[in-house]
């Protein structure tokens, strides 16, 4: 899990993209506070960035 205090939105944006995700930064922020405005691979991404983000 991570602290939400630790990481920004961009820096967790900026993971997802890396690893190939398509929505932008708005929708990324939509997403977290509860609109599912992403398809189902594009969370399956945000899940690889959140464990990239993620301590060992």
């Amino acid at each position: 899990m991570i602290d939400a205090d630790a990481v920004s939105l961009f820096v967790l944006w900026l993971g997802y993209w890396a690893e190939g995700g398509q929505g932008g930064e708005m929708e990324l922020d939509a997403f977290i506070r509860g609109i599912p405005l992403l398809d189902d691979f594009d969370e399956v991404i945000l899940g690889w960035a959140v464990e990239q983000l993620s301590p060992p």
